[in-house]
């Protein structure tokens, strides 16, 4: 069976709590969690995951806070996130990797995304 197709739509005040809890869960940054910047993946109403362009005082944008939980990982959700996010912008857009995720994101972009 097919895995569903996720829902990708702009954050609500109701994904607030969700979001935080996942930021601080997974280890990421937890500053700057305001819940207009961010995009959600849902799957049968599920949150199957976020992103988030954080912007900065200089006017630039961070791709940050990118959280895909663990039982809809390896289905192309983070990439789907990702491209919202990106959609229509211009200009640079900034993120910061750990070693260990860089890899695995760069092999899924760079073979998704030839």
């Amino acid at each position: 069976m097919r895995p569903m197709q996720p829902r990708i739509r702009p954050a609500t005040v109701n994904d607030q709590r969700a979001i935080w809890a996942w930021v601080w869960r997974s280890g990421l940054n937890p500053l700057n969690l305001n819940w207009r910047n961010f995009v959600v993946a849902e799957v049968e109403g599920q949150l199957a995951g976020f992103g988030q362009l954080r912007p900065h005082r200089d006017g630039s944008l961070e791709l940050a806070s990118l959280v895909v939980r663990p039982a809809y990982r390896r289905q192309g959700i983070g990439s789907r996130i990702v491209r919202a996010l990106l959609a229509g912008q211009q200009g640079p857009i900034y993120t910061v990797l750990r070693k260990q995720v860089a890899v695995v994101l760069r092999a899924d972009w760079l073979s998704a995304h030839p």
